[in-house]
């Protein structure tokens, strides 16, 4: 994978991975399961926003090394994300039917979860923060409305899929990729980056890895993952939702991100 190549600072197969990867896009601008993969067989369109944050913070790593990766790859993830977006603010795992679905179509995973909440602002939070002209960014705030009203840690109905290890792990994992990209300290009154070190401390194994069998390696680099980003100090707070009213923080939390936007801009200008 890309990100197992970047870790490795194997940047020949980091490239190739990668190449893979945007190949795998769809025209919705989301990612599937991948060629092979029984849903790709079965639809071989299909897309959902989970797989999409991985591909996205893959290639977000990428370009961050050095590692060209085009700004009309994040645009088409972040269209589709939008798609899946539902009116309470909320992300659904797959786009909304449109007025000419076929009758018997469904949408998987519907209603609004927080494991495809924390997808879908990663991937638009990403959008934004490498483009200059980005989209608007009401849809990225009426997601965190969503997550600051309906954040819970634990197992509850309408925040993270499944109750087995790699759904926990995978749970994890993207919380922790969107606190490494919104700066978040708390939800709702909860310090996430506890409750996400509680969740990986209750997963791990006698042998200090996560997960079982053939999934034993991709959750423990997953795992390890999460738990690097939240080790890192947070030097800046965009978001506290303890420190005050919602609409002061929501404010502090674009100044921060246009004036780190405006940086890396400057940045790549030189």
């Amino acid at each position: 994978s890309v990100m197992t190549a970047l870790r490795k600072n194997n940047e020949p197969a980091a490239k190739i991975a990668l190449g893979k990867l945007v190949g795998w896009q769809q025209p919705s601008g989301g990612w599937g399961y991948g060629p092979g993969h029984l849903m790709t067989r079965q639809q071989p369109s299909f897309a959902d926003l989970g797989n999409t944050q991985l591909a996205i913070a893959a290639l977000r790593r990428a370009r961050a090394a050095g590692i060209p990766v085009a700004d009309t790859v994040f645009e088409s993830a972040a269209a589709f994300a939008l798609t899946c977006q539902n009116p309470d603010g909320g992300f659904g795992a797959t786009p909304t039917l449109g007025a000419d679905a076929a009758p018997e179509a469904q949408r998987f995973h519907a209603t609004s979860h927080g494991s495809a909440t924390l997808a879908g602002l990663s991937v638009l939070i990403t959008d934004q923060s490498i483009r200059a002209e980005a989209r608007s960014l009401d849809p990225t705030l009426e997601g965190i409305q969503w997550l600051t009203t309906d954040y819970v840690a634990d197992n509850e109905e309408g925040w993270r899929w499944g109750v087995d290890d790699q759904e926990i792990v995978l749970y994890a994992w993207r919380l922790a990729d969107f606190l490494e990209l919104s700066h978040f300290r708390q939800l709702d009154g909860h310090t996430v980056r506890d409750d996400l070190i509680d969740i990986l401390l209750d997963e791990i194994n006698p042998a200090n890895t996560w997960g079982m069998g053939d999934s034993e390696s991709r959750e423990t680099l997953l795992a390890v993952d999460a738990m690097t980003i939240v080790a890192r100090p947070i030097l800046v707070n965009r978001l506290d939702t303890a420190a005050g009213d919602m609409g002061d923080d929501l404010t502090r939390w674009l100044d921060a991100r246009n004036t780190t936007t405006d940086g890396d801009q400057e940045n790549r200008g030189r």
